[in-house]
C-alpha cells in the first residue's frame, strides 16, 4: 500500500509500508499478554495493566458547554490520521537539536547524536529530521488562539500507541527520520492524556527497542508520577508556557493556569539535578531528561512589550534552567468576533 506523509504542505510517497489496522467488526474482543481490546457500544476501549485508553472509531458528536459540538471522524486509516496530526503539530515550534549523545546498544534500533534533530544540520553537513506529530488533536480546552480547540469544526483523529511506534520504526528504517517529537491535545483530562503519551514511549523504548532521540510534551496538570516516569524514557521534555503573562493566559486560555504550567517545569528541573547526583554515585543509573527541557511562548496574541517578553524569558532561563525558550509568532487561525 502507499502512505502519504504530510509535512509542511508537501507529500512524500512511501511505498509498501505495512501498517496494522484494527478489526472493523461490530462486536469483538481479544486478549494479549499486555493488553485487552474490547469493542463496546461503538467505542474501542484499550485496557492496559496500568493505564486505560479510549480510541474513538465511529462517527458521533460530543457535546460541550453552551451546546458546542465536536465531530469525530469515522474509521480513519493511518494515512488520514497522519495527514491530520502531522499538520496539527506544525504550530508547535518547541523542538531543536537533541543536546544529548547516546550510542546504539547493539540490541535495539537507532542512536542519538548531539548535532541536532528537527530539520537541523550536523557537523558533517547532514540534515537530521524527526517525525513531528500529535497523538491526538481532540481537545477538551477552548483556547482562543488554537486551531484544535473544542469549539472548532475541524477533522479529528487519534493515533493508538502502537500506530505511533510502527510509524516511527518504519520511517527510521527508511532513513526518513532519526527521532520523534510527540505532543498531544488534551483528551478527557491531563492525566489521561499523559498516560497515553507514556504508554506510547514505553512501548517504543521497551517493545520496539528504539534508542533514537525522543522529545515529548509534559502535560500541565497531569499526575507528577507520570511526568517522572516519562523523564526516564525521553531525551528532552517541554512544557509550553503558551503566553508570556498570566493575565494573557486567563484571557485567551481560561482552562489553563500558570501554576499548573510551572509545576512540571520545576519537577523536571529538580529531577535533572537529582539524576546528576545519582550518576556520580552510580554510573549506570538511567538518565533523566538528558537533553534538558524547553518551552514555547506565543508572541503577538496579547499586547505585551518586547521588554516584558524578554524579562519573562530571562526569568525562565535563570529559575528553571531551560535549554531554550522558543517564540512562536501568533497566527490567526480562528475567526472570533472578540
Amino acid at each position: 500500500m502507499h502512505l502519504l506523509l504530510f509535512d509542511s504542505a508537501k507529500f512524500i510517497l512511501i511505498k509498501r509500508l505495512q501498517v496494522h489496522r484494527f478489526c472493523k467488526c461490530s462486536s469483538w474482543s481479544f486478549l494479549t499478554k499486555t493488553r485487552k481490546y474490547v469493542r463496546i457500544s461503538g467505542t474501542l476501549h484499550l485496557h492496559f495493566a496500568e493505564s486505560y485508553a479510549i480510541i474513538r472509531t465511529n462517527i458521533r458528536e460530543r457535546r460541550f458547554e453552551k451546546g458546542r459540538k465536536m465531530v469525530i471522524q469515522e474509521n480513519l486509516g493511518i494515512l488520514d490520521k497522519l495527514k491530520i496530526l502531522s499538520d496539527a503539530a506544525k504550530y508547535d515550534v518547541a523542538c531543536t537539536s537533541s543536546g544529548t549523545k547516546r550510542k546504539g546498544s547493539g540490541t535495539g534500533i537507532g542512536n542519538c547524536v548531539e548535532a541536532g534533530i528537527c530539520h537541523s544540520f550536523s557537523a558533517d553537513g547532514r540534515c537530521i529530521s524527526l517525525l513531528k506529530i500529535l497523538l491526538t488533536n481532540e481537545c477538551v480546552y477552548d483556547c482562543k488562539y488554537c486551531i484544535n480547540r473544542c469549539s472548532n469544526d475541524v477533522p479529528r483523529a487519534t493515533f493508538t500507541p502502537e500506530e505511533v511506534c510502527q510509524l516511527t520504526i518504519e520511517f527510521y528504517r527508511r532513513n526518513y527520520i532519526e527521532g520523534l517529537f510527540l505532543s498531544s491535545g488534551i483528551i478527557q483530562d491531563p492525566t489521561f492524556t499523559m498516560e497515553l503519551l507514556y504508554r506510547t514511549i514505553w512501548l517504543l523504548r521497551n517493545q520496539y527497542h528504539f534508542s533514537g532521540y525522543v522529545h515529548v510534551k509534559a502535560i500541565p496538570g497531569a499526575d507528577p508520577e507520570l511526568v517522572e516516569r516519562m523523564g526516564y524514557l525521553a531525551d528532552r521534555m517541554s512544557v509550553n508556557l503558551e503566553l508570556p503573562t498570566a493575565e494573557g493566559l486567563r484571557t485567551l486560555a481560561p482552562n489553563k493556569h500558570r501554576k499548573n504550567i510551572l509545576t512540571p517545569m520545576r519537577q523536571i528541573q529538580n529531577g535533572i539535578h537529582a539524576n546528576k547526583e545519582e550518576l556520580i554515585l552510580y554510573r549506570k543509573s538511567p538518565h533523566f531528561v538528558s537533553g534538558g527541557q524547553s518551552t514555547q511562548m506565543i508572541i503577538g496574541a496579547t499586547p505585551e512589550t518586547d521588554y516584558q517578553i524578554l524579562n519573562v524569558a530571562e526569568s525562565l532561563y535563570q529559575k528553571f534552567e531551560l535549554k531554550r525558550v522558543f517564540y512562536s509568532a501568533f497566527v490567526k487561525v480562528n475567526e472570533d468576533k472578540s
